[in-house]
């Protein structure tokens, strides 16, 4: 019975490792904008450099998403902080164009354009600091979260339980 708990907690272990759980979001915010395509920057709208996992939503964009109700694994969460993006007029790049209006044009919401399509200096969070610095809570889903949350811990404990009965 220990070898099939240790095979089970080793099991868990490789299941709550982190997986691409909301690879879907790209694809969502194609549908609910009515986009040609998904956004270019994909997952690297909210992760920066498109470095995924736990924790990495930090891009303007994906902060201002979370401040508006973003929730790990719901698409329903997206829709509704996208509408809020668009209601508050969000400008995450400061560069006086709306964050789903440079969706919609095919470009990136956390670089500004200056007049000639090049880079400008912007990379501010136009409207996304809600008021006075807000300090947002550690990021626990994105691209890269755990498909069930807490799975690891059961897998600690399952393996405690096994160096128990050894004993």
């Amino acid at each position: 019975m220990t070898a099939a708990l240790t095979r089970l907690a080793l099991l868990l272990t490789v299941v709550a490792a982190p997986a691409f759980a909301t690879a879907t979001y790209p694809t969502a915010i194609k549908t609910h904008l009515g986009l040609a395509a998904e956004p270019p920057q994909s997952c690297g709208v909210c992760h920066r450099n498109n470095v995924l996992g736990a924790g990495t939503v930090t891009t303007p964009f994906g902060t201002n998403m979370r401040m508006r109700g973003l929730v790990p694994n719901n698409e329903a969460s997206l829709r509704t902080a996208l509408d809020r993006m668009d209601t508050d007029m969000v400008d995450s790049d400061a560069d006086t164009v709306t964050d789903l209006a440079e969706l919609r044009a095919v470009t990136d919401p956390n670089v500004a354009e200056s007049a000639d399509g090049g880079t400008g200096g912007g990379g501010g969070t136009g409207g996304g600091s809600g008021g006075g610095g807000e300090v947002l809570p550690p990021l626990r889903y994105g691209c890269g979260a755990s498909v069930v949350p807490g799975l690891s811990a059961l897998a600690v404990l399952l393996a405690a339980s096994r160096l128990r009965r050894r004993r």
